[in-house]
């Protein structure tokens, strides 16, 4: 059997195309898609500035395939829509069984941390007696508070361990001994 020049140039053609295309393929990553009919996805969105996210949160469910078009309809409001595969993202399935195959540890251990911590208003000396600190910082009550949170408060918390690291000393720039402060 003989082959026409016609033919051998289109066989040669269809070659280097296919040659061009997996190059192509092999720099963009290019590889199909792994979407099916029954799938939950998300959709892409148009991004209008960086607070909007990605995704739409809405899961949609496919519908049909036909090679990269995808048909899939909202969760919400049965609304279909048809993208290109490329705009739609597969959830993960969850596993059947909600229950969790280990209970979780608890440690009695843990304390709750206090981030609030001990209100400072002016440092008071270490001889000074404790009426004369509450004073110098008053607290503020409403008269919707009940006898318990007031009780609560007349009680000092107890002081912090102390540390056996020293402690720096804050004082007043000089140039700020001119100005009387209030």
């Amino acid at each position: 059997m003989k082959t026409t020049p016609e033919k051998e140039a289109m066989q040669k053609d269809k070659d280097s195309k296919a040659k061009m295309k997996a190059y192509a393929d092999q720099k963009r990553q290019a590889k199909p898609h792994n979407l099916n009919a029954g799938d939950i996805t998300l959709v892409k969105q148009r991004r209008l500035n960086k607070a909007i996210p990605h995704f739409k949160p809405v899961p949609y469910t496919i519908l049909d395939v036909k090679g990269s078009v995808i048909t899939a309809r909202r969760a919400t409001d049965q609304k279909e829509i048809t993208y290109n595969s490329s705009h739609f993202k597969k959830l993960p399935t969850l596993p059947r069984s909600t229950t969790p195959d280990t209970e979780p540890v608890l440690v009695d251990e843990q304390v709750p941390l206090d981030l609030e911590g001990p209100e400072i208003c002016q440092p008071a000396s270490a001889s000074a007696p404790q009426e004369e600190s509450s004073q110098a910082c008053p607290r503020e009550t409403d008269g919707n508070q009940d006898n318990a949170t007031l009780a609560a408060t007349d009680h000092p918390a107890p002081s912090p361990p102390v540390s056996p690291r020293s402690v720096r000393l804050i004082k007043k720039p000089g140039w700020m001994k001119d100005y009387v402060m209030t």
